[in-house]
């Protein structure tokens, strides 16, 4: 699940994905660029590949802003 989430971050904000593996999972994502416009396109690919929309409340940046929290967010939705 992390690699195809570091793959979906990758390609929504142009960073090489082995910058991204190298990231510690609690690393902020802001310092590679992550802003709120790539959220909004981080956030739709995440839920067309793995089959959920977000709920209101779960969209929010702090949500986003690293690894360790995006993982967290996605396996609440897919282990229901």
């Amino acid at each position: 699940m992390l690699e195809k989430i570091k793959e979906i971050v990758s390609e929504n904000t142009f960073v090489e994905i082995e910058k991204l593996n190298s990231m510690q999972g609690d690393e902020l994502l802001t310092q590679i660029g992550l802003d709120s416009i790539n959220v909004v396109y981080v956030i739709g690919a995440i839920e067309d590949e793995f089959g959920f929309t977000f709920a209101d409340e779960d969209l929010l940046l702090e949500k986003f802003e690293t690894f360790d929290k995006i993982e967290s967010l996605v396996k609440k939705y897919t282990e229901r």
